[in-house]
């Protein structure tokens, strides 16, 4: 979630950057469909920032999903019932061959 929260910062940041610039080459009477000469150097600095806006925009929304499919994982997990205890009854049973003859051996635990 603070990733999420840092990157909508940071996106906020760059998109008010982008406003100001833009304001800028509007006053100026320049545009950047095709730029005269003097706003290539604004507009692709335009173009930079609207592409970070972008970045951090995406980034922060991946952010708060992921966070929000930790945080139900993490719900899910707590409302689910502790596992049983596996059954401390153990049986083996073993064969004997002895001299005067032979059998099972039968061994429990309870």
């Amino acid at each position: 979630m603070a990733i999420g929260i840092a990157t909508t910062v940071a996106s906020n940041g760059k998109s008010s950057d982008a406003d100001a610039e833009g304001a800028a080459i509007l006053k100026a009477g320049g545009q950047c469909a095709k730029p005269a000469s003097a706003f290539v150097g604004p507009c692709a600095t335009l173009k930079g920032s609207l592409h970070s806006l972008d970045t951090f925009a995406n980034a922060a929304r991946v952010a708060y999903v992921a966070s929000g499919v930790l945080a139900l994982g993490a719900v899910t997990y707590a409302l689910l019932p502790a596992p049983k205890p596996a059954s401390s009854t153990r049986v083996g049973a073993l064969p004997v061959v002895g001299v005067a003859g032979g059998g099972v051996m039968v061994i429990g635990a309870w």
